[in-house]
């Protein structure tokens, strides 16, 4: 029950029994015992893989299996995080070098351009560098708020 619920949750994220030992700090050995029902965790190794895994340590001692509703709730959340980090690799991945690269990088921001009140022949290409670089800040403040949600 408690090993299967665990189990379980590791394929939901993706997190192989190795990899849940490195984190929490235990050997292999000991997380093949315990999602294998053959021993049983400590409360504090429960709170670090309830941890990893981004539940309460209470799913695991559920009787019923985990419901599909649930499972696809957690893929749901699963699956926006792994958006936002695709994100974040890709504004981190960008870089301005030159006022030429800044102004296809605001040109690119539909929400920037349906706005207005930037007349990009008008600015000097360190206007352009310094609007392009304040929208990138923006972008990855925003991704780190939805992070924390």
């Amino acid at each position: 029950m408690l090993g299967d619920n665990i189990k379980e949750l590791m394929k939901l994220k993706k997190v192989t029994s190795k990899e849940l030992a490195e984190i929490v700090d235990v050997s292999p050995t000991h997380i093949s015992y315990v999602i294998n029902n053959k021993r049983y965790p400590s409360v504090e190794l429960l709170e670090k893989i309830a941890d990893v895994l981004e539940v309460s340590v209470d799913e695991f001692f559920k009787d019923e299996p985990i419901k599909d509703e649930k499972l696809q709730e957690w893929k749901e959340k699963y699956n926006k995080q792994n958006k936002l980090a695709e994100q974040a690799k890709y504004i981190e991945s960008i870089k301005l070098d030159s006022a030429e690269e800044a102004m296809k990088f605001i040109l690119q921001q539909p929400s920037l351009m349906a706005f207005g009140g930037y007349d990009l022949k008008e600015m000097s290409e360190e206007e352009i560098m310094d609007l392009a670089n304040d929208l990138l800040f923006a972008m990855k403040l925003s991704l780190e708020k939805m992070n924390r949600k």
